[in-house]
């Protein structure tokens, strides 16, 4: 099934504004080059054989199916508009997973297609299976982590991180469920729908859109455009902390409710009250310049790892986004450098998962 798409097909998602036009002509041409092998021979979907329903995202459901015995992961995307050769969401995460190649980001393999009602296409990118992803690990009461694997997935998680951040981009939706865990132990980070490239120099006016309740970054409640990395570490923060505790952190179906359950006086976010949301949130703040649940790390991380791995916390949570510390130094923990070593995979975990 041959279809060549040309230049103007192309999609180009450009997060701030580029002065000079012959370097943003030059990498749309880079961008169009990464991607074109995916989108210029697509696969007949119809040669997968479906086995489950796996999950869905704002862009698209996620089934898993198989073909000579092996196992994926199909991402399905409908075309919404008979205008679009191909949808902007399949082209944008295409292009984004293409230049993502890492251990910890899952792997694209192609991309399918097939027809549905009237001429309509839906699309499906074809990816790595993972068996379960980290919310249902988080929270079901049967599964029960080490510390060491604990400190396994913290350390993959930010080695994948690190890796989107040196190449210029934003995940923007880090969460439990935007994590999975293959079969073989490994950590992928997946949805990438949402990601975006960001000037490692600034500024970045960048929309500040919270998409996932209970681990968005205080910049993006106070409307902050200028956002950059340290959305994306808050997030992971949040996640680490909530492999010790086995619960949601951040409660409240509100933004209010949930920013009362985090911090927090506002004194140590300089200009905080230029910002757009300044007025609609600051009734609404403790007075405590801490995290709301600091005190109760102790009952949740192991004595003797309490302080390193709450210094790590603590750096990775600050409020004022300049003073949170940036992912490479967050890898450089010694919580990360204790004997033994973290492993790269987690099977001791996955073998132990109820049927």
């Amino acid at each position: 099934m041959n279809r060549i798409i040309g230049m103007s097909s192309f999609i180009y998602y450009n997060s701030f504004q580029d002065e000079c036009y012959s370097q943003e002509k030059i990498r749309n041409h880079e961008r169009f080059h990464l991607i074109q092998h995916f989108v210029a021979e697509l696969e007949d979907k119809n040669v997968y054989s479906k086995d489950t329903d796996l999950s869905n995202t704002s862009f698209g459901y996620v089934e898993n199916v198989r073909t000579d015995k092996k196992v994926y992961a199909l991402k399905k995307m409908r075309q919404m508009s008979l205008n679009d050769d191909i949808p902007e969401s399949v082209l944008h995460e295409i292009y984004m997973l293409r230049k993502l190649k890492h251990d910890n980001v899952i792997r694209l393999f192609s991309c399918c297609v097939s027809k549905c009602d009237k001429n309509y296409r839906t699309f499906y990118l074809r990816m790595k299976f993972g068996k379960l992803d980290l919310e249902k690990l988080l929270f079901t009461e049967e599964v029960h982590f080490s510390t060491d694997e604990i400190r396994s997935l913290a350390l993959c998680l930010l080695e994948g991180l690190a890796f989107i951040h040196n190449n210029g981009i934003l995940h923007r939706n880090i969460s439990p469920s935007s994590v999975v865990v293959t079969k073989q132990g490994v950590l992928k980070i997946i949805d990438f729908e949402r990601a975006c490239e960001y000037n490692v120099n600034g500024p970045n006016k960048i929309q500040p859109k919270r998409f996932n309740k209970g681990y968005n970054a205080p910049e993006l409640y106070l409307g902050d455009i200028n956002y950059g990395p340290g959305i994306d570490v808050w997030g992971a923060g949040i996640i680490i902390m909530e492999m010790f505790s086995r619960q949601s952190l951040i409660m409240g179906h509100f933004s209010g409710e949930q920013l009362n359950t985090l911090y927090m006086s506002l004194d140590v976010y300089p200009k905080c009250n230029k910002l757009p949301e300044y007025e609609t949130y600051k009734s609404e703040m403790y007075s405590s310049k801490d995290l709301a649940f600091t005190n109760f790390l102790k009952r949740w991380i192991p004595k003797k790892d309490y302080i390193i791995v709450g210094c790590l916390h603590g750096e990775m949570l600050k409020l004022y986004p300049p003073d949170r510390v940036s992912v490479f130094d967050a890898l450089k923990c010694e919580w990360f450098k204790q004997s033994p070593p973290p492993k790269k995979t987690v099977k001791s975990l996955m073998k132990r998962l109820p049927e």
